[in-house]
């Protein structure tokens, strides 16, 4: 890895990495129809380059801003970009992010430099993007406000449509397509509440009053007492209805569902806790994306859990020997009854080692080829660093895995589509990893390619493009690149490091 990898402007969290996009449009699968998902890097590239997916609209201080998707099959990672024409990269405190996608909307959180420790989030501002219809747009929201202090992991989208006569559906608020009744949307936010065990405040920003809300949200006591009372959300998933049922996930222990659409004072929350690992004296700690995904497909919550087996003695100094992995899933009903009753129902679990060559060559020849000390060659996916299961939205027991040879040092990394039912290696995707630390979260699966009309004229070769650097910085990542935001509410704070994510998120040792 170069240093140059990691050139940040001054000021600026921005790499020149992020000013360098990948090229998509030239493999087999061009003008193909896009999927029902896609696997969506969840931060932007700075580029000027438009397509029929591009909405434009400006930030609070008045700077037009463009935003751009460029989706590709999975498992390459699709990308979306971001141009604000009257700013330099340097501009920008750090690239942009998407914060939350669901159906045809996608949350983005825009923030402009320098940064500092005062007032940050006050220069934070939300954009909502909205596909389809032949006219994408980009809607700036009011700002949250001084008292609502809430971080990316907090946020989830309830897409709101016309309800149907059923409820036993995942998401029954949808409308069909095509409906004249566009519906409207709720941001909703839930984090700790005062200093007292089972407490949250939901902080919801509603598309038909423009405006933010705050409501109480309570635990039932009998849940919590134990480890329940130390919920840290990795996620946030929808599973609709009348009463617009959303849960918040810590993904190392279970699920809060909160049904936002009631007028109640104060809401109820419930607890689900998540199946027990797969190795049972797995150690819980770093981030849990590393190892784990959840996501409501097809009425069913589905679950996956990745454990990575280690070489003994192999673990020093943050590094190890990976020995296989094993990847497993479970699944339950996501209606209201199955909340309250429901159990988790063992799916299916595959080894790295039960994947063989002979099922599908030509994927296996897209891997790196991995040799020892000797010059023999090693068994790939087994030992290949591996990590961020990402369940698939269209393809049913379909897992994306993302693989390092160094987890700690390639800036090259290659993205899998297993098959867990069939034990089968289904693709194989190169991805430039420039910018992302170790195993760090990348990537999630979103249904956004089910809207995105993309013109004929946008499906061909795409030139390489990148944004001049106005200054390069001395910072390196090792001094800037692991800030977060401060940990809020006395949350427990992830940090997507070697020893605090990578290490302890994937071996358990």
């Amino acid at each position: 890895m170069s240093s140059s990898d990691y050139d940040y402007f001054e000021g600026s969290l921005v790499a020149d990495a992020s000013l360098h996009p990948p090229i998509h449009g030239e493999g087999p699968d061009d003008g193909a129809p896009m999927p029902g998902s896609i696997l969506l890097d969840f931060k932007a590239y700075i580029d000027q380059r438009r397509n029929a997916t591009s909405a434009h609209s400006k930030t609070r201080d008045g700077h037009s801003i463009h935003v751009t998707f460029w989706p590709a099959h999975p498992p390459r990672v699709s990308y979306f970009s971001v141009c604000c024409p009257d700013l330099e990269p340097g501009d920008f405190a750090e690239e942009p992010v998407i914060v939350a996608a669901e159906d045809d909307l996608v949350l983005l959180r825009l923030f402009l430099g320098p940064r500092s420790a005062t007032a940050e989030r006050d220069r934070v501002d939300y954009f909502i993007y909205k596909a389809g219809g032949g006219m994408p747009s980009l809607e700036l929201l009011k700002h949250p406000g001084p008292s609502r202090i809430f971080d990316d992991r907090h946020v989830g989208l309830l897409r709101c449509r016309s309800p149907t006569s059923d409820d036993s559906h995942s998401k029954p608020i949808l409308r069909p397509h095509g409906s004249k009744d566009d519906g409207f949307y709720i941001v909703a936010a839930l984090c700790y509440g005062p200093m007292v065990p089972g407490y949250y405040d939901l902080h919801t920003y509603d598309s038909r009053t423009k405006d933010w809300a705050t409501k109480t949200a309570l635990m039932r006591q009998e849940q919590v007492r134990g480890h329940h009372s130390s919920h840290c959300n990795s996620k946030v998933i929808v599973v609709g209805g009348r009463a617009g049922t959303m849960g918040w996930v810590d993904l190392w222990r279970g699920i809060l569902f909160c049904d936002v659409l009631l007028q109640d004072q104060p809401l109820g929350l419930r607890f689900v806790a998540l199946p027990a690992p797969i190795k049972p004296d797995r150690k819980l700690k770093g981030c849990p994306r590393i190892a784990r995904d959840i996501a409501v497909i097809k009425g069913c919550i589905k679950y996956v859990e990745l454990q990575t087996h280690v070489r003994p003695g192999s673990a020093v100094d943050g590094n190890f020997i990976a020995d296989d992995w094993t990847a497993a899933t479970w699944s339950r009903k996501a209606t209201t009854k199955s909340l309250e009753k429901g159990s988790w129902q063992p799916g299916c679990k595959v080894r790295a080692s039960q994947i063989s060559a002979k099922k599908n060559p030509v994927q296996f020849e897209s891997l790196p080829k991995l040799l020892d000390d000797q010059g023999t060659p090693q068994r790939t996916l087994e030992r290949l660093h591996t990590a961020h299961p990402t369940l698939s939205l269209h393809e049913d027991n379909v897992v994306y895995l993302m693989t390092k040879i160094h987890y700690l040092k390639d800036t090259k990394a290659w993205v899998l589509a297993i098959d867990a039912r069939k034990k089968t290696l289904q693709g194989v995707a190169e991805f430039d990893a420039r910018i992302t630390f170790g195993m760090s979260f990348t990537c999630m699966c979103s249904s956004i390619s089910e809207h995105l009309h993309l013109a004929p004229a946008t499906k061909g070769h795409l030139k390489r493009s990148g944004m001049p650097m106005r200054q390069s910085s001395l910072k390196k990542l090792a001094g800037i690149a692991l800030m977060d935001l401060p940990a809020r509410d006395g949350e427990q704070k992830h940090q997507d490091t070697a020893e605090g994510s990578s290490v302890g998120a994937l071996d358990g040792v």
